[in-house]
């Protein structure tokens, strides 16, 4: 996806939020990422095979992997011989999630947000947080060692593919994924 892309992508997102939130956030992918290694939160970015074969990690990771050992699609675009470095195909953007975790109990405040779901009480019997459902309960009870030490994470993922131009532009499609920390309290969900 193309700088453009994601400028497009990351100013039709940011409506989702308060006028007030919205301020705070970044409006292109040149401050996004301005503001991401400032906090230290880096990514990764991976060559994929354009029909999602293998990632090209580990072993494949090498340039000298030019075509997908499976299906034989060739890694990268073609180009003129005089380009001194080649283009993949199709890309795999990760933001490590350990870093970002970690950085939750880098502060003392947040680090007690962190342990909230601990001492969170239901009066009136409405669910207003993960902690209060049975699935919570459920698997507290099926697993005593991980619900015994209040610092472990507990997360929710949500993914669904899109293509942020409508249906004609059929080649720029985007599968986000989000990861939610349900540790911390309902305001910071």
């Amino acid at each position: 996806m193309s700088v453009t892309n994601w400028d497009y992508v990351l100013k039709r997102s940011l409506m989702a939020f308060k006028k007030v939130d919205r301020e705070k956030l970044p409006t292109d992918y040149y401050s996004a990422k301005k503001m991401l290694r400032r906090l230290g939160l880096g990514y990764k970015k991976y060559d994929v095979c354009v029909n999602n074969c293998i990632l090209y990690y580990g072993e494949y990771e090498s340039q000298c992997y030019l075509q997908c050992p499976v299906c034989e699609e060739p890694r990268f675009k073609q180009r003129d011989v005089h380009s001194a470095k080649p283009i993949p195909r199709k890309s795999l953007w990760d933001l490590p999630i350990i870093p970002r975790l970690q950085r939750l109990y880098m502060s003392r405040k947040t680090a007690e947000h962190m342990t909230w779901h601990l001492n969170c009480y239901n009066e009136n019997e409405k669910m207003f947080h993960p902690a209060c459902g049975e699935a919570w309960k459920h698997f507290d009870n099926t697993h005593p060692e991980f619900a015994s030490e209040p610092r472990n994470v507990r997360l929710g993922l949500c993914t669904d593919g899109f293509t942020p131009f409508g249906h004609s532009a059929s080649p720029y499609f985007c599968w986000p994924v989000f990861v939610s920390v349900y540790n911390l309290p309902p305001t910071m969900l």
